[in-house]
């Protein structure tokens, strides 16, 4: 079973490191097999400040800047449409290698962009392995100081590969697992919560919870409902009953005694997705 590190910091406490937490585990009969930490590839990403963005003068859509990595002042050339003086970036400095798509690694470098020096680049969100988002350089909050270290952020999860026995249905789940290192660690299980905020931000939930889905290598999922069905699963393992009945426009899931409201975006998208609930609940 694949186990989320970070998923399971939102049932319990962990302030332990992987190796800890991966050794806790074996103690109590659950071995883990093997682990995924995407993160280890970008440890020499680093936060920081643009101090000036300047066009390049051979260019229409260059930028020359200056950016403060907290140890040193660099000059990066920059093609994003969105870079500007004042922001909170990250950076990859020469001699670091970000994995490419095709598996390759591409190695930071000291280059000339239309005759101006670069030394290193201002990451997109696609390029350091968050999203496939390339519209522009990835901007952070400006309270992170130049010179941090962008993996400690928390923005990249581990991954373990936990052996689950035949005898050890409870642990077929994160809240499960998470059961099972609170009572090794002697602290308590955090409360659950199935809340899904109704608002402008309902979109980036969606997103979180698919791709915490996508994390821990479920089959590929497209309809919404396949989402929470299956993230309700490995939180819980109790994805029953999923559908429990309709009012506008929404559709509302009872799990555990808590209600989840889902809405799939536009009002056509809404009654498209209302219809095919009401077939299943038909069948069934």
């Amino acid at each position: 079973m694949k186990v989320s590190i970070s998923w399971l910091k939102r049932h319990v406490d962990l302030p332990e490191s992987v190796e800890e937490i991966e050794a806790a585990l074996t103690s109590v009969g659950l071995e883990v097999e093997g682990k995924e930490e995407p993160g280890k590839v970008y440890e020499k990403l680093v936060v920081a400040k643009v101090l000036t963005c300047e066009n390049h003068p051979d260019s229409d859509h260059l930028h020359v800047t200056t950016v403060d990595t907290g140890s040193e002042t660099l000059q990066i050339v920059c093609g994003a449409p969105n870079v500007a003086a004042g922001q909170t970036v990250v950076v990859a400095p020469i001699g670091m290698e970000l994995p490419l798509p095709d598996g390759t690694m591409l190695k930071m470098k000291k280059a000339k962009m239309r005759g101006i020096e670069s030394f290193g680049m201002i990451c997109a969100e696609d390029e350091i392995g968050l999203s496939d988002d390339h519209a522009g350089i990835m901007v952070l909050d400006d309270s992170i100081p130049a010179g941090t270290p962008f993996v400690s952020l928390g923005l990249y999860d581990a991954v373990l590969e936990v052996n689950v026995t035949p005898n050890r249905p409870d642990a077929l789940s994160h809240r499960g697992i998470a059961r099972e290192l609170a009572a090794k660690f002697n602290r308590p299980l955090k409360p659950l919560s199935y809340s899904l905020k109704e608002s402008s931000e309902s979109v980036n939930s969606r997103k979180e919870l698919y791709s915490r889905v996508l994390e821990i290598k479920c089959d590929k999922i497209e309809k919404i409902y396949e989402t929470h069905t299956n993230f309700v699963f490995m939180k819980v393992k109790n994805a029953k009953q999923v559908f429990d009945k309709m009012k506008e426009n929404s559709i509302i899931i009872r799990n555990m005694g808590d209600y989840l409201r889902i809405t799939a975006g536009s009002k056509e998208e809404n009654e498209k997705m209302l219809e095919t609930f009401k077939k299943v609940l038909e069948e069934v």
